[in-house]
């Protein structure tokens, strides 16, 4: 890397921290937590990148590209608690739910599915996504979050997403694989040299909305960006091999869409 480009890709790196120093800021997390959690991250995602492209990982490795001292690195490495997946599953089983043929109705709905056996629907759903995963786990997970009910007859799905309630450390873990999704999408964007870009990014944006049809706007959105999420994941469900097993086409591709609204109110001077 020259050393233009590398303070530009610095220049880039303070714009991309902005918003997690004001994070830090509004929550009390001081610098020196920052700093240790942050060395944390290196070390995490260092072994993540090496294991993706089928690097020797070690501890020399890892400090070598992280510039992380070894012996931190190990501590680490030897300390670390391990990622909870239950967040990442429960999420995949209720889009089974609600995609494969196997679990829904004639008219494509959720089918209210059978508890008990190891034969029950419930846990042969559980299977589609994973074999190691426990239904039983994942059935509490979904129960906690009020995305099932569970009735005399079978459990029943609610939701058409799964949201953590009361759990921020979940809930920042989706809004973390949100922005990494973000960040490769525009990063493609931004040095791809194809004539057409690899993915969508745009933003709408007005600054001088009444406060009193906040809510008004807030309705229109959820209920627009609703209906379009419910076109795109029914588009992308005929093409995907989960739901549809039965195809000579090899799989591994992954197509990520995403949309969000943010409202707010700001204070304006009287002359704007």
């Amino acid at each position: 890397m020259t050393r233009d480009l590398h303070t530009t890709m610095l220049s880039c790196l303070k714009l991309l921290l902005r918003p997690v120093v004001r994070f830090c800021l509004r929550r009390a997390l001081g610098l020196n937590e920052v700093v240790d959690t942050v060395r944390i991250v290196f070390v995490e995602v260092a072994e993540e990148e090496l294991s993706a492209t089928n690097e020797k990982v070690n501890n020399s490795r890892i400090s070598a590209i992280t510039g992380v001292d070894r012996r931190a690195v190990q501590r680490i490495r030897e300390t670390r608690e391990q990622p909870d997946t239950t967040m990442h599953f429960a999420t995949r089983v209720i889009g089974q739910w609600r995609r494969n043929p196997q679990f829904t109705t004639k008219n494509n709905r959720p089918r209210m599915l059978t508890l008990g056996g190891d034969d029950s629907e419930f846990n042969e759903l559980v299977r589609t996504v994973s074999t190691t995963l426990h239904p039983r786990s994942t059935l509490a997970a979904l129960e906690r979050v009020g995305a099932i009910e569970i009735t005399p007859n079978g459990v029943k799905l609610l939701t058409a997403a799964y949201l953590p309630k009361g759990n921020p450390v979940e809930g920042f873990q989706m809004l973390s694989e949100d922005v990494q999704d973000l960040m490769d999408a525009v990063t493609e964007n931004i040095f791809c040299e194809e004539e057409v870009l690899p993915n969508f990014h745009g933003q709408v944006q007005y600054d001088n909305i009444p406060a009193q049809d906040l809510p008004k706007v807030r309705d229109w959105i959820f209920e627009q960006a609703s209906r379009f999420h419910e076109k795109v994941d029914r588009y992308l469900a005929k093409y995907d091999l989960d739901a549809n097993p039965k195809t000579n086409k090899k799989g591994g591709g992954v197509v990520t869409y995403g949309s969000f609204s943010h409202l707010r109110v700001e204070e304006r001077s009287s002359s704007s």
